[in-house]
C-alpha cells in the first residue's frame, strides 16, 4: 500500500471513529439530560406532597403512629394517590420505621397492622441523611409490578419545626420519559447533524485533498513507469520487470523480443505526426493483444518495442509468437481517412544463455533486431554471439561514414557505358570508402548501413555536389547521372540536393541524369512522383535503375517522367546461359521502351557474346567490364584528353556518375 493510500485509509478511519464518538456522546448527553429532568420533577413532586401531608398533620400523624386509618383518612389517602402519576407512596416515622405503604392500603384501612415482613426500616440507612431535602433517583422497572421507568422521591415531614417522619413517593415516568426522549432526541439529532456537518466539511476538504494528492501521485508514478503515447511500460520500468523476474526465478528460461517498425520516419513525413502517433498506438495495441496478459510489453523508443515472454520457454514457441506478432501488426491499420499496413522486424534473445540481466538481454535482442532489419522484408532473427562481431563491424563502418561526411574523406570512380557500336555515352560514378588497412570498402558494405542510419542523406548530397563539380570541367556534351537511395526521397531530399548542386557547380541541368531504383517507387509512390516531377521540371534527366528485379512493370513506369531504363544485369547473364525467356523479355522491354520514348541501357555486359546478344536485341546503351573498368578522376580525364586529340577515338556522348557498384 502506498503512503497516499495509507493516509486515505487513516483519514477515513478517523472520520468513522469521530462520527461514532459524536453519536455515542450525543446519546449519552440526551440520556443523562432526561434522567436529570425526571429526577428534578420527582423532587419537586415529593416536596409538594410533603407540604400537602404537612397541612394534614393530624391525619398524617395518626398514620405515622401506626393507627388504623379512619374513613376520612382513607378518603384523603385515595385523593393523594390519584394525584399526578404516583402509583405508590410510603411513610416512615422518625426512627425510619415503615408505618404506611399504599401497597397494603386495604389491609391498613381495615385496621390491620403493617405486615411484619414489610415493617422494616428499608430507608433508615438511606445514604445522605444529612444532605439537602428533598431528593430523588430514577430506576428501570419490569413493566409488570412496576412501570418501565419510574422515580423514587423523598422528603421530610416537619411539624412545628420538628421532623416527624419521612415521605417516599413512587412516580410513573414512563410516558413522560418517552416524551422527553423524543423531544430531546429530535433536538439532539439536529444538533448532532450540525456538529457532524461542522466536522465533515473540513474533513471532506481534507479527504478531497488527500484524494487529489493520491491521484497526482498515481499519475506521477504511472508517468514515471509508462510511455505517455501508448500506455506501455517504458524502458526503465521494463528493465526493472526483467531484473525482478530473474531475481525471483533465477535460471528459469524466458525470451525477450525486440521489435521495430520499418520506414516509420516516412510515415511521419508523408502522412504527418498525428498519423505516426496512430500507427504507434495501433502497433502497441496489437503487440499487447498477441503477447497476452502474462507478458510485459514496453515501448523502447520512437518506433521500437519489446516484450518479455514468460509463458513460452522454448525457442520454437518464441518464434511462433514473433511470427504471430508480425502477421497481426501487418494487417491494414486505419490511419486518418485511409489505412496503413505497418511492417515490423523482430530480434529474440534468451535468458540465461544470451544474458543474465535486463541490459544485456536488451542489447543482444537489439543486435538481432538490427540483423533482421537489414534484410529484405519483415523478418525474425535470434541472437547469436557472432552478432557481437557484426555489431562492432557496423559501428566501425558507421564511424567511417561519419568521417566521410565531416571531412569529405571519400572518392569517386567512374565506369563508362557505351552505345553498342562503341561510342561512349556515359559513366556511372561509384562511391568508394578506403579503410585504414588500405583496402577499399565495397558499396555493399556501407550503403545499407548508411541508409539505415540515414547518413546516406548528407553523404549523398556531398557526392552529388562533388560529381557535378567534376562534370562541369568536361566537354559540354557530356552528361552526369547520379544514383539516389530510397531513403533520400524522404521529405524534399533529392529536390533540394539537386538544386543546390547545380547552383554550386554551374553544371547545366540537361547534363545531369538522376537514377532511382525500382524499390524507391514502392516506398512512397505519391511522394516520389511529386519529387521526380519537380526534378524533371528543372531540366534534369531521369533514369530507372535495375529494372526487372520484380518491383514494378512497364505500366507503372509510364506513370513517371523517366528518360532511360537500365535493365538489371541478371537479364544479361541469363541471356547467355541459354534462358530463352530472358531474350523475349529484353525484346519486349526494348520495344515498349521505344514506344514510350525511353532509352534502354543493358548493365553487366562482361563478355563478347553478351555484347553481341544485347546489340542484336537493339538496346541503346551497354555498360560493363567488357567495355571499361571503373576509372578514377585522373584516369577519366586522361581518357577524355586522349579521345579529344585522337581522330580514331570514339565520339563521347556523355558521362554518368553514381554511388552503387
Amino acid at each position: 500500500m502506498t503512503t497516499t493510500r495509507r493516509r486515505l485509509a487513516a483519514a477515513a478511519a478517523a472520520v468513522l471513529g469521530g462520527l461514532v464518538l459524536v453519536l455515542a456522546g450525543s446519546w449519552f448527553v440526551v440520556e443523562r439530560g432526561v434522567q436529570r429532568v425526571l429526577e428534578r420533577e420527582a423532587v419537586h413532586l415529593a416536596e409538594n406532597w410533603a407540604g400537602t401531608l404537612g397541612s394534614e398533620l393530624p391525619r398524617v400523624e395518626r398514620l405515622i403512629d401506626g393507627y388504623p386509618a379512619s374513613r376520612e383518612q382513607i378518603r384523603f389517602i385515595r385523593q393523594m394517590s390519584a394525584l399526578a402519576d404516583v402509583f405508590r407512596w410510603r411513610l416512615f416515622d422518625e426512627t425510619g420505621t415503615l408505618t404506611f405503604d399504599t401497597r397494603y392500603f386495604d389491609e391498613l384501612a381495615a385496621g390491620w397492622k403493617m405486615p411484619a415482613e414489610a415493617a422494616l426500616g428499608e430507608r433508615a440507612s438511606w445514604p445522605g441523611a444529612g444532605d439537602a431535602w428533598p431528593r430523588a433517583y430514577v430506576e428501570d422497572g419490569d413493566g409488570e409490578r412496576t412501570p418501565r421507568y419510574y422515580a423514587v422521591a423523598f422528603d421530610r415531614l416537619v411539624a412545628d419545626g420538628s421532623e416527624i417522619g419521612t415521605l417516599e413517593v413512587f412516580i410513573d415516568q414512563t410516558e413522560h420519559r418517552a416524551d422527553l426522549l423524543e423531544t430531546l432526541l429530535a433536538s439532539g439529532i439536529v444538533l448532532t447533524l450540525l456538529v457532524v456537518l461542522a466536522f465533515l466539511v473540513p474533513v471532506a476538504g481534507l479527504l478531497w485533498q488527500i484524494r487529489v494528492r493520491a491521484a497526482a501521485d498515481a499519475a506521477r508514478e504511472h508517468a514515471a513507469t509508462h510511455d505517455g503515447l501508448t500506455g506501455l511500460l517504458n524502458r526503465h520500468a521494463f528493465g526493472a520487470v526483467i531484473d525482478g523476474k530473474i531475481a525471483r526465478e533465477p535460471g528459469v528460461p524466458f525470451h525477450l523480443h525486440a521489435f521495430n517498425i520499418r520506414r516509420f520516419r516516412q510515415v511521419n513525413e508523408a502522412l504527418g505526426y498525428a498519423a505516426g502517433d496512430e500507427v504507434i498506438r495501433g502497433v502497441a495495441r496489437r503487440l499487447g493483444e498477441q503477447a497476452g496478459a502474462r507478458c510485459a510489453v514496453c515501448r523502447l523508443g520512437s518506433d521500437e518495442f519489446a516484450l518479455v515472454d514468460a509463458t513460452r520457454p522454448g525457442l520454437h514457441e518464441a518464434r511462433a509468437l514473433a511470427e504471430a506478432c508480425l502477421h497481426e501488426v501487418s494487417q491494414p491499420l486505419p490511419v486518418g481517412e485511409g489505412a496503413h499496413s505497418p511492417l515490423i522486424d523482430c530480434g529474440i534473445a534468451q535468458y540465461p544463455g544470451d544474458g543474465t540481466d535486463a541490459a544485456t538481454l536488451l542489447t543482444n535482442a537489439s543486435l538481432a533486431l538490427k540483423t533482421a532489419a537489414a534484410e529484405e522484408g519483415a523478418s525474425i532473427r535470434v541472437f547469436h554471439p557472432s552478432m557481437e562481431r557484426e555489431r562492432a563491424r557496423l559501428l566501425e563502418v558507421e564511424r567511417r561514414l561519419r568521417r566521410a561526411i565531416e571531412e569529405g574523406d571519400f572518392r569517386l570512380v567512374f565506369q563508362p557505358f557505351f552505345r553498342p557500336d562503341g561510342t561512349l555515352v556515359g559513366c556511372e560514378a561509384l562511391l568508394r570508402l578506403d579503410c585504414p588497412e588500405g583496402r577499399s570498402m565495397s558499396p555493399g558494405e556501407f550503403i545499407p548501413i548508411a541508409e539505415r542510419t540515414r547518413l546516406i542523406i548528407p553523404l549523398g548530397a556531398q557526392v552529388l555536389r562533388r560529381a557535378c563539380t567534376i562534370a562541369a570541367r568536361w566537354p559540354d556534351d557530356l552528361i552526369l547521372a547520379v544514383n539516389f537511395s530510397p531513403v533520400e526521397f524522404e521529405a524534399d531530399g533529392p529536390v533540394k540536393a539537386v538544386r543546390r548542386a547545380l547552383a554550386t557547380s554551374g553544371l547545366p541541368a540537361h547534363r545531369l541524369e538522376i537514377e532511382v531504383t525500382e524499390s524507391t517507387l514502392i516506398t512512397n509512390p505519391d511522394l516520389v512522383a511529386l519529387q521526380l516531377d519537380e526534378i524533371k521540371e528543372m531540366g534534369v534527366r531521369l533514369a530507372l535503375d535495375d529494372f526487372g528485379t520484380g518491383y514494378s512493370n512497364l505500366g507503372q513506369v509510364s506513370k513517371y517522367p523517366f528518360d532511360r531504363l537500365k535493365i538489371d544485369r541478371s537479364f544479361v547473364t541469363a541471356l547467355t546461359e541459354g534462358d530463352p525467356q530472358s531474350g523475349h523479355m529484353l525484346h519486349i522491354i526494348v520495344a515498349i521502351g521505344e514506344l514510350l520514348g525511353l532509352d534502354i541501357t543493358a548493365e553487366g555486359v562482361e563478355t563478347a557474346e553478351q555484347a553481341r546478344q544485347v546489340a542484336r536485341i537493339g538496346v541503346d546503351c551497354v555498360q560493363g567490364f567488357r567495355y571499361s573498368m571503373p576509372l578514377d578522376v585522373e584516369e577519366l580525364e586522361r581518357l577524355l584528353r586522349q579521345s579529344a586529340s585522337a581522330a580514331a577515338a570514339p565520339s563521347l556522348g556523355g558521362v554518368a556518375a553514381g554511388r552503387g557498384s
